[in-house]
C-alpha cells in the first residue's frame, strides 16, 4: 500500500474513532466526577491511628456459608488488643473472632460468619487533597462492592466526629441479605479503610460493638511506609475477550464507545496519570503498516500534537512499544499497539513528568498481567 493510499484510509478510520476517544482529548489533571465529601485531612486519628494494604485483590468476600446459626446478643470484645505486623493499626476485635493478617490488611471473622472485619492500608504515594480522596472512595465503593456484589445499593453516606468518611451499605454476601459499613480515614499518605459486614438479622446485636471498636482503634500511617502505592488490585476482563489485566480498585474506571470504537480508561485519584485502551473494529482487517500509522496520528491527536517519540520497539509478541513525551503537556506516556485480524488494539499510559516514578510500577504491574486468553 503507498503512503497516499495509508493517509486516506486514516482519515476514513480516524472519524468512526472520534467519538469514542472524545474522552481522550482532556489534559491530565482535569475531568472530575461527581464524588463523595474527603475526610478532613489531620494528623490525630481516632484513638491514635488506622490503615490498609496490598497488590492482590481484596478478600473474597463471596465464600460464605449460607446456613451458619445466627449469633444473639450484643458482641463481646477480646480480652487483649491486636496490633497488625506493621504497626499501622491496633484495634481490639470482637472476642473469639478468627484473625487472618496480611501484609496491608487484616480479617476478622466470626465463628458462625454471620460478620466480619476487615481492615486494609490503601497507600498512595503522596498524600492526597480532598477531591482526589474523594475519587478513590467512589472508585474503591465501584469497582469493588457495587461490581462484586448483587443488590449493592448505598443507605447512607456521612462524615462522623473523627473527620471519617462514613459509608453504609446493603448487598448479598454470599447469598444472604447483609449490611457493610465501610469506614475511610485519610492520615498523610495513606486512607485507611475499615469494612464492617453484618448479616441484616443482626445489626442491632453487632452495630453497637462494631461502633466501640472503630472509636478506640488506634492509627499509625507511617507504619505502612513498605507498602506500595495503590496495592490493591482486581482483574478487568474486556467484554469481548480481548484481553485482561490488574488495575487499581482506587482509580476511576470509564468506558466511552463510538462507532465500531470502546475506549476503557482508568484515572488515579489525583487524575496525573492514566491508562487508555482503546479497541477498534470496522470489519476489515488492518495491516501493520497502517496500524503504526494509526498510532502515531492517534498519539498526535488525543494526547499532544508535540509528541516525540524516544523508542519504538516491535516486542516479542508481535505488538509494537512507542515510548515518548510531550514537552508542553510536561507528561509522558508509553503505548502498544497491535492488530488481530479486523480489530486495532492500543493501550497507553501517561503520567505527568513529576509523579511518573510513582505511578509506573502500576503500569508494569499492568503489562505483568496482561492476559490474552
Amino acid at each position: 500500500m503507498n503512503k497516499d493510499l495509508s493517509r486516506k484510509k486514516i482519515a476514513w478510520l480516524l472519524p468512526g474513532l472520534a467519538l469514542g476517544l472524545s474522552i481522550l482529548a482532556c489534559t491530565l489533571g482535569g475531568g472530575a466526577t461527581d464524588t463523595p465529601a474527603a475526610p478532613a485531612a489531620t494528623n490525630t486519628p481516632p484513638g491514635g491511628g488506622l490503615q490498609k494494604t496490598t497488590s492482590t485483590p481484596k478478600a473474597d468476600q463471596t465464600d460464605v456459608p449460607s446456613t451458619p446459626p445466627p449469633s444473639t446478643g450484643r458482641l463481646r470484645l477480646a480480652s487483649s488488643p491486636y496490633t497488625h505486623p506493621s504497626g499501622a493499626f491496633r484495634l481490639t476485635p470482637p472476642d473469639g473472632w478468627e484473625v487472618d493478617a496480611g501484609d496491608a490488611s487484616t480479617t476478622f471473622t466470626a465463628p458462625d460468619e454471620t460478620g466480619r472485619i476487615d481492615v486494609y492500608l490503601n497507600t498512595t504515594g503522596y498524600e492526597l487533597d480532598d477531591e482526589a480522596v474523594g475519587r478513590f472512595i467512589a472508585a474503591n465503593e465501584t469497582n469493588y462492592f457495587a461490581v462484586e456484589f448483587d443488590g449493592y445499593e448505598v443507605v447512607s453516606a456521612t462524615t462522623d466526629d473523627f473527620g471519617a468518611y462514613v459509608s453504609t451499605q446493603s448487598l448479598d454476601w454470599g447469598g444472604i441479605p447483609s449490611q457493610v459499613t465501610s469506614i475511610y480515614y485519610r492520615q498523610a499518605d495513606v486512607i485507611f479503610e475499615i469494612d464492617f459486614w453484618v448479616e441484616n438479622e443482626l445489626i442491632d446485636a453487632y452495630q453497637p460493638t462494631y461502633q466501640e471498636i472503630w472509636n478506640e482503634m488506634e492509627l499509625d500511617a507511617s507504619g505502612a511506609a513498605g507498602v506500595e502505592p495503590y496495592y490493591f488490585v482486581y482483574t478487568f476482563n474486556d467484554s469481548d475477550g480481548y484481553f485482561s489485566f490488574e488495575v487499581p480498585y482506587g482509580w476511576i474506571y470509564e468506558q466511552t464507545s463510538g462507532n465500531n470504537s470502546v475506549v476503557d480508561k482508568f484515572v488515579a485519584p489525583d487524575e496525573r496519570a492514566f491508562v487508555d485502551n482503546i479497541k477498534y473494529d470496522e470489519g476489515t482487517e488492518i495491516s501493520k503498516s497502517l496500524a503504526g500509522e494509526i498510532a502515531l496520528e492517534l498519539l498526535r491527536q488525543f494526547y499532544a500534537d508535540d509528541i516525540q517519540i524516544t523508542e519504538d520497539k516491535v516486542q516479542p509478541d508481535g505488538s509494537e512499544r512507542l515510548t515518548w513525551f510531550s514537552e508542553s503537556g510536561q507528561y509522558s506516556g508509553i503505548s502498544f499497539f497491535e492488530t488481530r485480524g479486523t480489530v486495532f488494539l492500543m493501550l497507553t499510559f501517561v503520567a505527568n513528568d513529576d509523579v511518573y516514578d510513582l505511578y509506573s510500577p502500576i503500569f508494569d504491574n499492568l503489562l505483568d498481567t496482561y492476559d490474552v486468553p
